[in-house]
């Protein structure tokens, strides 16, 4: 139960690669709508109904009670990560990109350290690790064809290093995880937000090292 979202929406994924993309078959309506994360997920929850409730026993009515003590926690979660999304957003149409543009790209340091610095100070700012990859990977592309000596898979790297570290307060994983678990401010920081920083350090460190033998 726990991997079926995941399977309807890695099945997907196979199907758009093994179609012609030009002349897409017609059943690949229903893939696509059955692929899509929300939907998987939906899916799972009803097939999950059957399979670990009525199947062991529980009526509609006990089904019906556990779905309600689910939503208290879970409104929360949703408040503060809508919240923290509001912020994110805030954030993002205020420029704070084409800045970060201007003054990181000034730096004389290698490709490689100045794409991790964009990504984590991206991740950092606005919290959203796609976020800070995608603009993180828009923004080193003129860093990149001035050096067509660098293998691009590692700048893929690195990019993907820097936006999981120094995750705080603008990023809705990391209210999640607090909400979800009861963790305390002060203890999100000593942990989830140094466990992240030192991951994507240590992703640096290995791709630096990585590029000495390429």
């Amino acid at each position: 139960m726990v991997l079926l979202p995941l399977l309807l929406m890695i099945a997907k994924t196979v199907v758009e690669l093994s179609i012609d993309k030009q002349n897409p078959p017609a059943y690949m309506t229903y893939v696509n709508f059955i692929g899509t994360p929300m939907i998987a997920l939906f899916i799972s929850a009803v097939v999950a109904y059957f399979v670990l409730g009525r199947a062991r026993g529980f009526n509609w009515d006990q089904l019906g009670r556990f779905s309600e003590s689910g939503m208290a926690p879970l409104a929360s979660i949703m408040l503060v990560i809508g919240a923290a999304g509001a912020l994110n957003q805030i954030i993002t149409d205020s420029g704070v990109g084409l800045v970060l543009k201007q003054v990181l790209t000034s730096l004389q340091v290698s490709p490689l350290i100045l794409a991790w610095i964009i990504a984590i100070t991206l991740r950092f700012a606005l919290g959203s690790a796609t976020v800070a990859m995608m603009t993180a990977a828009g923004l080193i592309l003129p860093v990149l064809s001035a050096n067509p000596q660098l293998d691009p898979a590692l700048m893929a790297i690195v990019i993907g290093a820097g936006a999981i570290g120094a995750s705080q307060v603008t990023d809705s994983g990391f209210w999640f995880v607090k909400e979800s678990l009861g963790i305390p401010m002060a203890s999100m920081y000593a942990t989830y937000t140094a466990g992240t920083t030192i991951a994507a350090v240590l992703g640096l460190g290995g791709t630096l090292l990585l590029q000495m033998f390429l």
